[in-house]
């Protein structure tokens, strides 16, 4: 499975004018605010936009209304802000809605954070080597274990790392996240199916249903910092990672959510 993400460099670079306004404005202003300081931002970075371009939704060739996202970057991607306490599930469809009927490949969904719920880390010299670089430069050498349990400390809440032993299937049982499932094909004993088979590897099953409308492609929502049942997850359901998506919520009463598509309806090893 490739991991390659489409538009990466112009991403990073949103982001990048993401995370000066936060470190200008913080997190307690209102939406347009945010929107006037984001405009600011991609202008002094030279980077093409379009604020509230109108995008017809049609149907069966008929135009049935528009849809106005806050921004269109340079005609690829898609970026909606939004000032609320937590991303819903009807915010999530709103986005999920904008690349179904549109043309557009990428959306980005930017939400404030106050400082208290971000977590960070420090890179300290138990993380690195000291070494030289071929012209004699001294350089700092990441030691990747420990990069990556950094990492794990900084965005699970279950305390597991890369260094918890076991297979993807057994960390996945010591994390136990709770997994609501939700049905998005057609096929309507795949959900139950599923189900029974994903307990039977010991995850944690603590809601089976419909999902209200169809998905072509299975999508995870990780609301907790989960990294082990994630791993499970795109292992067994051949996830693509542009349809994983973090939504942290320490609030959240299950901790991933799983809406199956039709990739997994037409390809999965239930009996």
């Amino acid at each position: 499975m490739s991991t390659e993400y489409i538009y990466k460099d112009l991403t990073y670079k949103i982001i990048g004018c993401l995370y000066e306004v936060h470190r200008e404005l913080g997190s307690i202003h209102k939406e347009k605010i945010y929107h006037k300081a984001i405009t600011i931002e991609l202008k002094n970075r030279n980077i093409r936009f379009e604020e509230e371009k109108p995008l017809s939704v049609k149907y069966k060739g008929k135009k049935i209304g528009v849809y106005k996202p806050d921004f269109i970057i340079e005609d690829k991607v898609i970026l909606e802000i939004k000032v609320v306490p937590i991303i819903t599930k009807a915010i999530f469809d709103q986005i999920f809605y904008y690349i179904k009927n549109t043309d557009y490949k990428l959306a980005l969904l930017a939400k404030n954070v106050t400082d208290e719920n971000i977590q960070k880390g420090i890179i300290g010299t138990s993380e690195v080597l000291f070494g030289n670089s071929p012209d004699n430069l001294s350089i700092l050498i990441p030691i990747p274990d420990k990069i990556h349990l950094l990492r794990d400390q900084i965005f699970a809440t279950s305390g597991l790392g890369p260094e918890t032993p076991g297979d993807t299937q057994g960390r996945m049982q010591a994390e136990g996240a709770k997994i609501s499932l939700y049905n998005g094909t057609g096929f309507f004993e795949l959900l139950d199916k599923t189900a029974q088979y994903m307990g039977s590897q010991g995850a944690n099953i603590v809601e089976a249903s419909a999902a209200g409308q169809a998905y072509a492609s299975t999508v995870i929502i990780d609301y907790t910092g989960n990294p082990h049942t994630l791993r499970y997850l795109v292992d067994t359901l051949g996830i693509h990672p542009s349809n994983i998506h973090i939504e942290f919520d320490p609030n959240s009463q299950t901790d991933v959510v799983v809406f199956l598509g039709n990739d997994w309806a037409t390809s999965n090893p239930l009996p």
